[in-house]
Formats: C-alpha cells, structure tokens, sequence
C-alpha cells in the first residue's frame, strides 16, 4: 500500500505540471525527470521483490535465521530458505616456508601427516579453497578441535584456522544519488548511535545506473544490522529510504555456475540456460521449442524442469542456503 500511494503521489506530480499550460522551465522539466525516474524505481522494486533479477541472481530477504524469541525474522523473503547449522570445520593452510604452491600439495601433506580415525576424529569431507587452502569438515566441534590440537600438522609446516563468519548485508534504498557517504554515515550515527562507524562497511551500489536515486550495500556487525533491519527506514534530507537485508549469489551467464562473475569465468566452453547442454550460450540453442531443462540442477541431481535463472531453482536456493549459513546474524 505504501509503494501504491507514492506512486500516485509521483503520478500526480507529473500529471498537475504538464497541466498548468504553461511553458515548462528547466526546473519544471527536472522535477518530471525526477518523478518519472522515482516511479520507474518504485515499480522496479516492486518487480524486484517477487523474482530475482535474470543477470546478478540478487535476493533481498527481511526474514533471516530466525531466533528462538518468534522474531519475524525466519527465512529468506521469496525462497522459503531457513537457517540452519553448517557443518563444524577448519581451514588448513601452508606456512609461507612449506614450499606448498597448490591446494592438492596441502591435502597431500595434511594426509600424509596424520590420519583421523587414529586421533578420534570423523571426517564428512574435504574441499579445496583459495590461498592453497583445504577446508575439512567433520562431525562435530569436537572432531575440529582434536585436529586443530595435532602437533603433527604444526611439524608438517602447515596452519589450522577456525573459520569465520562473514559480516551480513544490508541494502538501502532510494538514496539521492549526491549524497556523499560521509554524510549518511553522519546521518545513521545520529539515529543508531557511535558505534556506527566501526560497524558498517559500504559494498557497492545497486538498482538503477541513472536517476536521482540508487540503492547502497553495506556489510555490518551483525548487533548493527538487527538495529537497521527492524527500524525499517532511515531519513536523507527528503527522502524516506528503505533498509532491508541484502543476498546476493554470483551467477556467470557464461558456464551457468555459481560464485564467479563472466569476467572470471575459467570454463573452456559455455553452457546453455535453457537446455543445459555444454557448448552453447542459450542465445545460439537449438532447441529453445522445448521445454527448459537447469544445468545446475542437472549436474547436481535435482528436478531440472525448469530455467536456470528462477526463483525456485533447487540449486539456486541451495547456494542461497550456504551463503546465509556463511554469515553471522547474531543468533
């Protein structure tokens, strides 16, 4: 109902200026951009918030992770996603003198320098991370700290390291384009308090590229974010801007698969969104009379019967589900 009466509201700017007869001055005719501009992106978020944009794969969510208190913050908006528990793990890294220069020379020496089941632990898996990392995940916190207390991994020149979860993201909207962001960290102090400022972190911008308004992405200390989200609003000069959780999964439109961007894109050949065959981008696929079939979901053995890029993805609610397992929400 609110998006409806500003609507309107931007509506009947337009419509009582083009009205009076009179000549439109330079000022008249900016107020119109400016209308027209602000009813575009009412109606884009409305767009915005009942599917995910074909390019970036972008959620916003205002109910995450919820706690045990009935906070209205339970799943992801749009996906039905709750948090839950990952899995307990640790990160082993080689010490800058190891001579290791690959993520396989990590596992390799990890595994020749101990072996679980003798120290008591339970090893679910393992998976190759940057910086020649090796992620391990085990059973429980127990299984973690028993590998973590290993001499042996200190004397085979390698490091163990507790993950830690990421910072949440928080979007706010319709920020008036000119507004340094000095100004609305200022703004924010004055109405969350001090500890703004070692709290928030400006990520990017989002939404449209032109107009006087865009949409900016923070990452916050998760007691910051709980503030934001359920104040609902804060106030820029004359503008009442929107805050609301922000998630976003990395999709290349080139090899369909998640956590990388077409720029990084590493595959030797392109993969197809409408009939997930290898070979193809969907722009060149033959057989697009057909019905869709989702590559990510093909690969990963879920109900394919659908596009790649939807909502409903099985996989894409899946990687939703790690990235909101990844970050600290305080609960």
């Amino acid at each position: 109902m609110k998006k409806l009466n500003e609507a309107i509201k931007q509506q009947t700017i337009i419509l009582e200026i083009l009205a009076s007869g009179n000549m439109l001055t330079t000022a008249k005719s900016k107020c119109i951009k400016e209308s027209v501009q602000r009813l575009l992106d009412i109606l884009t978020d409305e767009i915005s918030d009942k599917r995910t944009p074909l390019a970036s794969q972008t959620q916003l969510f205002s109910e995450v992770a919820a706690s045990s208190s009935g906070s209205r913050h339970l799943k992801v908006a749009n996906t039905g996603i709750a948090a839950k528990s990952p899995s307990p793990a640790v990160i082993i890294y080689p010490c800058k003198d190891s001579g290791i220069s690959s993520s396989e020379a990590t596992q390799a020496t990890l595994q020749a320098a101990i072996n679980p089941t003798k120290i008591g632990a339970k090893v679910i898996g393992l998976k190759k991370v940057s910086n020649n990392g090796l992620v391990i995940f085990t059973n429980s916190i127990i299984d973690c700290e028993l590998i973590a207390k290993c001499n042996e991994i200190n004397l085979a020149k390698l490091n163990v390291v507790f993950p830690k979860k990421r910072w949440p993201k928080i979007i706010v909207k319709y920020v008036p384009r000119d507004v340094p962001d000095d100004r609305i960290m200022k703004i924010l102090i004055e109405d969350f308090g001090t500890d703004v400022s070692n709290n928030i972190k400006f990520s990017h911008l989002a939404g449209s590229r032109e107009g006087p308004t865009c949409h900016r992405v923070y990452s916050t200390s998760p007691a910051l974010r709980k503030k934001l989200v359920n104040q609902g609003r804060c106030f820029i000069d004359w503008n009442s801007c929107r805050i609301d959780d922000y998630i976003s999964v990395l999709k290349c439109s080139r090899c369909c698969n998640f956590g990388h961007s077409i720029k990084y894109c590493k595959e030797e050949k392109p993969n197809c969104s409408h009939c997930a065959s290898s070979g193809h981008l969907v722009s060149n696929c033959p057989s697009t009379s057909n019905p869709p079939k989702c590559f990510n979901c093909t690969i990963t053995n879920k109900p394919s019967n659908h596009m790649t890029r939807i909502n409903q993805c099985p996989e894409l609610k899946n990687q939703l589900t790690i990235m909101i397992n990844k970050t600290d929400y305080g609960y």
